[in-house]
């Protein structure tokens, strides 16, 4: 990925009454910021008079889309942190970066401090005493692309796959191209999310079709996976490397 890619970003933050957004396509914006009014509005009627308190302790959740997700013809990086403007209406700040054709799994794997970065930077724009708006836009830009280790391109598995080797040491190189593929090969476009987690919710990962649901957008936040990942549910306590 190319450093002179900048990242923007989206939502609200409490020292200003309305949306902000930088550096983000129209595209993609209108897209994110309908799934975002859609699921949160279905969360409010599933957790009634819980919501906010809900909503105001939920994790920050690190995210990976494929193309055809977020974007037609690129794949995307970023946070996605609950928050709320100066006036009190309640909605996220998302700071996202297009990887191109990059593989979502290559940024799981490679990208940590890019994102433990972003994870920094969008919880210092809480602070409405000390939030100045440039110069947090001046330091999401600086973020740069989301930077990870070179990879293949995504490896068709429908029929296997057999991969030669220069050295035995090649092999880890291929790990986020094969996930890519099996993931691929059961879904059309797809979303990685992970979490250092909260009270509600252990650190996880989650791989779904396209964008959280309704549904699984509430357990995103409360941490109720029941009916969503049946028994692989991770809990408060619990620390699963992957839920898939």
């Amino acid at each position: 990925m190319s450093g002179a890619i900048t990242p923007g970003f989206h939502g609200k933050l409490p020292a200003k009454g309305d949306f902000l957004t930088r550096r983000l396509p129209r595209a993609f914006v209108n897209n994110w910021d309908g799934w975002l009014q859609k699921v949160i509005a279905s969360s409010k009627e599933s957790l009634g008079s819980d919501w906010l308190e809900v909503y105001l302790n939920s994790p920050i959740w690190r995210f990976a889309l494929s193309n055809g997700t977020g974007d037609e013809d690129q794949s995307w990086a970023g946070v996605l942190m609950p928050s709320v403007d100066r006036v009190g209406r309640y909605f996220p700040l998302t700071i996202a970066v297009t990887m191109g054709q990059g593989l979502p799994f290559a940024a799981v794997e490679g990208g940590n401090d890019w994102y433990g970065t972003a994870e920094e930077l969008a919880l210092s724009a809480l602070d409405e005493e000390s939030f100045d708006l440039d110069s947090f836009s001046d330091a999401v830009a600086e973020l740069g692309a989301c930077v990870f280790s070179d990879t293949a391109d995504e490896i068709d598995v429908s029929q296997g796959a057999s991969l030669g080797l220069d050295d035995v040491e090649q092999a880890g190189q291929f790990v986020a191209p094969l996930m890519a593929g099996f993931v691929r090969a059961c879904y059309p476009a797809y979303s990685v999310w992970w979490t250092t987690g909260s009270e509600r919710i252990a650190p996880c990962l989650c791989v779904i079709p396209g964008l959280p649901d309704t549904a699984f957008y509430t357990s995103m936040l409360a941490g109720d996976w029941q009916g969503e990942l049946g028994d692989d549910q991770p809990a408060a306590g619990d620390a699963p490397e992957a839920v898939i």
